[in-house]
């Protein structure tokens, strides 16, 4: 998963008609970008890393209007503003789990993440330095030993 187990802030209980096209992330994003180096411009100034440079480009597309996302961000409103907490999932999980978080992570704080480490009973936990978010594209050397040696214990 991409996020911590606990609720976010509410979101309003909308109707699917009322629902905003566009995301909190995303909505003041000037697309469709005029070219791609115009997209890589923008997103150099907006997610900083060159991971997350890569990961928006990645999902970038070439269409009538200009280069625009694969991804909906009707979507990606929707996921948030149904977002539940499983909290109470955690305690019940009967596979070995595997909680790596970004040391700068803006997803998962240290807190939540000691949270969860203490309910999930076969829990292998680590952080990995020097990243914010894609701690395999950010810091692979960190990140592939301790998620090998996890692989190779389950």
């Amino acid at each position: 998963l991409d996020e911590g187990s606990g609720s976010p802030a509410a979101f309003p209980n909308l109707p699917p008609d009322k629902i905003p096209d566009l995301d909190n992330l995303t909505a003041d994003w000037p697309t469709p970008y005029k070219t791609r180096k115009d997209a890589v411009r923008d997103l150099k100034k907006r997610v900083g890393r060159d991971s997350n440079v890569a990961y928006f480009l990645d999902s970038l597309v070439e269409a009538a209007g200009g280069y625009d996302f694969l991804f909906s961000r009707r979507a990606m409103t929707e996921i948030g503003r149904n977002y539940k907490s499983w909290n109470h999932l955690l305690p019940r999980l009967a596979c070995p789990v595997l909680l790596v978080r970004a040391s700068n992570s803006w997803v998962l704080t240290a807190d939540e993440a000691e949270y969860m480490r203490t309910k999930i009973p076969d829990c292998t936990y680590y952080e990995v330095t020097n990243s914010d978010h894609m701690v395999y594209a950010d810091n692979p050397d960190e990140f592939y030993g301790p998620f090998e040696a996890f692989l190779a214990r389950v």
